[in-house]
């Protein structure tokens, strides 16, 4: 795929702004009125619906795609394989049986029961006084 961008379009020319003073106020117009003419009877509005024809289908874009010609056919590959044997015939399956396991030793059951152990005692009072907080 080959991306391609248009050229930068140039730069736009410098703006030119020029001042010119503005000319001296005219002097006020001189009014002279007369009697307005009489207006003409009002005639009611009326809607008028027209169905017009929906714009025309543009027309399609096309896109045309070259594609190179695809690169020449490789040679034949050929692979020779071995036919598989047939299914195996059933084995013949020898039990031999594990010796029966040795007993385990009976539990023995002993308690062992201790008396209390003897405490002493010991109080200790210290005054320390009255702090503020």
């Amino acid at each position: 795929i080959k991306e391609v961008r248009p050229p930068q379009p140039p730069l736009p020319p410098p703006l030119r702004l020029r001042q010119v003073a503005p000319p001296l106020p005219p002097p006020p117009p001189l009014v002279l009125r007369e009697r307005p003419p009489i207006p003409p009877p009002v005639i009611p509005s009326q809607t008028v619906i027209r169905r017009l024809a929906g714009l025309p289908v543009p027309p399609r874009s096309v896109i045309v795609e070259r594609v190179p010609p695809p690169p020449p056919r490789p040679r034949d590959v050929l692979l020779e394989r071995w036919i598989p044997y047939g299914p195996q015939p059933r084995r013949r399956t020898l039990l031999q049986r594990a010796p029966l396991p040795l007993p385990y030793p009976a539990p023995r059951n002993v308690i062992i029961q201790y008396e209390q152990a003897p405490a002493r005692v010991v109080r200790n009072f210290q005054r320390l006084g009255v702090s503020a907080a």
